[in-house]
């Protein structure tokens, strides 16, 4: 008997030994990344950026713009969400997509993150900031800023769990307006993680 069980613990190690998986590299734009309904993942991020800078640049109301390139401050990305994560991951690809376009120059709000006037108000206040600046970019008056926000919606029935993200952008004058407004949800059902879409 002691035997058997002393086989059963060494069978069931080596049974679970085969079934783990290496680490391995993979494709962060592919469809190999672990989905999890509990948290946001840079797969996610990256296609809320693209599909919302595609919309943007695409937009009848941007084209209208004159001066080119377009000077963009990117001001406040605010997270809604429960889930603590860095708002760097979204605002970073947003910029990089926009730079790369060769419409846009992207430009950083260097103000308070917790100053309570409208976008299109801070950037006007900030101009100083930008002047002192030694990067020559930063000299440069937007004309636009962009702000947005994260949200969530959640949802369970028995065991299977449902989360929605919705990131939500405005581009805006800097007298207040906005002239480009839209959202982007990304909807993940399961009642575990796994792999791929």
């Amino acid at each position: 008997m002691k035997h058997l069980l002393l086989g059963s613990a060494a069978f069931a190690t080596l049974l679970g030994a085969s079934c783990s998986t290496p680490a391995a590299y993979i494709d962060p734009n592919g469809n190999q990344m672990i989905v999890d309904v509990d948290q946001i993942n840079l797969q996610e991020f990256a296609m809320a950026a693209d599909n919302m800078v595609d919309s943007m640049i695409d937009s009848p109301v941007f084209k209208e713009i004159e001066d080119r390139p377009v000077y963009l401050m990117i001001d406040k990305v605010t997270n809604n969400t429960s889930q603590r994560f860095d708002v760097d991951l979204l605002t970073k690809k947003i910029r990089v997509k926009l730079n790369k376009s060769g419409q846009v120059r992207t430009l950083l709000n260097f103000g308070s993150a917790a100053e309570a006037e409208a976008p299109g108000a801070r950037a006007l206040n900030q101009e100083d900031e930008f002047l002192k600046k030694k990067d020559p970019a930063a000299r440069k008056r937007p004309n636009l800023t962009l702000s947005g926000k994260i949200l969530e919606d959640r949802a369970r029935s028995g065991n299977i769990k449902q989360a929605s993200y919705i990131f939500q952008l405005s581009l805006t004058t800097l007298d207040g307006e906005a002239i480009w407004e839209d959202e982007k949800t990304i909807t993940k059902q399961g009642s575990k993680s796994r792999v791929g879409f």
